[in-house]
């Protein structure tokens, strides 16, 4: 052979050796993106290479080679996570991470989220958090109560509690000792009295942002016999705690005035406690949830969006808010005023007209699981109590 012959032979033989020695013995990284919000750059020393990577893809090199990532979202996106084989990458200022001496094929998950130029459309339920201690609650306290008083006189009762969409509380049932006079005129006759007692008895409140019992009644029958007269309130937190005589239950104060036969009483703000059971204490139910269905509708030949919502109140009530149009922004999201929805748990069905929810600047940003929630607040007031919050820390279902 000729020596350029030889020569270009060897250049060969050494193409093929290097190729072959890169497809045994190569290092290969998957680089996962899977939204298109920026572009990935990476280098590598051996071979010494560059790439910009917008979307999923793998890059080859030999082992020990150093590495270098280089993430740059586009506008309107973030960076919310990278990870590598699971782990966080700890990039250094600019978003760039620098990895020496490689050997190992790894997979690199970068993820992207912002607004784009799409709108958050779907259906997004958010539940309140029930363990959450810094969001205003919305009690339903409609049930059965059963116990002991802890009282000197140690009277048993079983009050069935109703309460509705305004807040206000009914109460039936008996305590024992206690007998109602039907009327207050038969008070004076004899023997016109029913162990079984009902009235209203206040409501539930949102106090200083504490869901509130203010309660009040006026009694007149007999208490052990004895001709009794007497009204009262109590006002107190709807938050069971531990009780002074054991067990837990609610405590709050009274004041009560009255007779007890010929002997007149005034007590002012007594301490009150009502212990509570297991099941009497499940009756304080605090867990709603709104549904949210937004969509893209051609109306008239025109896209526009819908929203539309269903709110599960604490007792298991439905209201449905109809359909109406809606506008989203990239920078202020999405505004709603939910009003005047129907109760479709009632028969016939009814217009709530004590029951709202406001949200304001609901943001999201797109990840690979879906939509997370990227900022917003929630104003809600149903069943004669308020709150708002921030919607970030609702549970979030898609």
């Amino acid at each position: 052979m000729k020596k350029d012959q030889i020569s270009a032979a060897a250049s060969v033989m050494c193409l093929l050796l290097l190729v072959g020695t890169l497809s045994a013995h190569a290092v290969t990284w998957t680089i996962n993106i899977p939204v298109k919000g920026g572009d990935v750059g990476v280098q590598t020393t051996s071979p010494s290479q560059a790439k910009s990577l917008t979307s999923s893809a793998k890059v080859t090199f030999l082992p020990g080679s150093d590495v270098e990532i280089i993430v740059q979202p586009n506008p309107g996106f973030v960076l919310v996570q990278a990870l590598m084989d699971g782990t966080p990458i700890m990039f250094r200022p600019g978003n760039d991470a620098l990895f020496t001496t490689v050997y190992q094929d790894s997979t690199i998950e970068i993820d992207f989220a912002g607004s784009g130029s799409s709108v958050p459309t779907g259906k997004f339920s958010f539940s309140f958090p029930s363990g959450n201690t810094t969001l205003v609650p919305v009690f339903d306290v409609t049930g059965n109560y059963k116990g002991i008083t802890p009282s000197i006189y140690k009277r048993a009762y079983d009050l069935d509690v109703a309460m509705d969409e305004f807040g206000k509380v009914q109460c039936m049932g008996t305590i024992a000792g206690y007998a109602q006079a039907v009327t207050a005129k038969q008070l004076a006759r004899a023997g016109t009295f029913s162990t079984q007692l009902s009235g209203q008895v206040g409501s539930v409140k949102t106090v200083n942002k504490v869901a509130t019992g203010l309660f009040k009644t006026t009694f007149t029958g007999q208490r052990d016999g004895s001709d009794a007269a007497f009204s009262g309130t109590i006002t107190g937190p709807l938050a069971p705690a531990a009780l002074s005589g054991g067990g837990t239950g609610l405590s709050g104060t009274g004041t009560f005035k009255g007779k007890l036969g010929d002997v007149p009483y005034d007590d002012k703000n007594m301490p009150v406690q009502v212990p509570l059971d297991s099941s009497s204490n499940g009756n304080l139910k605090k867990a709603w949830t709104i549904a949210l269905t937004i969509q893209q509708k051609q109306v008239k030949g025109k896209s526009m969006i819908v929203a539309s919502a269903l709110l599960t109140l604490p007792n298991g009530t439905v209201i449905s808010f109809p359909e109406h149009s809606a506008k989203y922004s990239s920078t202020k999201g999405y505004s709603l005023s939910l009003k005047q929805g129907t109760n479709t748990t009632l028969v016939p069905n009814a217009t709530d007209k004590a029951t709202s929810v406001s949200i304001k600047g609901l943001l999201f940003m797109q990840t690979q699981s879906g939509f997370v929630v990227a900022g917003g607040t929630i104003a809600y007031k149903f069943l004669g109590q308020q709150g708002s919050g921030n919607l970030a820390e609702f549970t979030l279902q898609q």
